[in-house]
């Protein structure tokens, strides 16, 4: 027998899309998706359990608050989404960022984005993490548990 089949790079098989094609596909469904929750939130809210960390601890979970924060952000209403997350409008404009130089690469055909090394990729997780704990402690201190 042959040598067991991979794939090209580790994103090539997710979803049966191309290499290249996750980053500005899935920006552009959030970056869609925010704008137009505000016309669909009370139909979401409906089908939708909403955040169980909070249904069972009565306490905001890390992200609560972000999707309506990436809303209010969609709209220009800066102020209302650093009320619902303080870290909802730099990581809209990250993802915002990160798509619109991803869907420059694919009309360039070559890398405009750096790619951090593996390295540099725990020590952002590791900071992204302590960030989300930061705003939400930040935020039980300065709003309380109302979400």
């Amino acid at each position: 027998m042959g040598p067991a089949w991979r794939p090209k790079s580790p994103t090539a098989g997710v979803l049966f899309l191309e290499e290249g094609i996750v980053f500005p596909v899935g920006g552009t469904m959030i970056l869609v998706a925010s704008y137009l929750y505000p016309y669909m939130r009370e139909w979401l809210e409906r089908i939708s359990p909403g955040c169980l960390f909070h249904r069972l601890t009565g306490l905001p979970c890390l992200l609560c608050g972000m999707t309506r924060s990436f809303a209010a952000t969609s709209h220009g209403k800066l102020a209302e989404a650093f009320r619902w997350h303080f870290l909802g409008p730099p990581l809209y404009f990250l993802v915002l960022g990160v798509t619109l130089g991803s869907l420059l690469e694919r009309a360039l055909g070559r890398r405009v984005l750096p790619r951090p090394d593996e390295e540099a990729r725990r020590r952002l997780a590791r900071a992204g993490l302590a960030l989300l704990v930061a705003a939400w402690a930040a935020r039980l201190v300065i709003f309380g548990v109302n979400v």
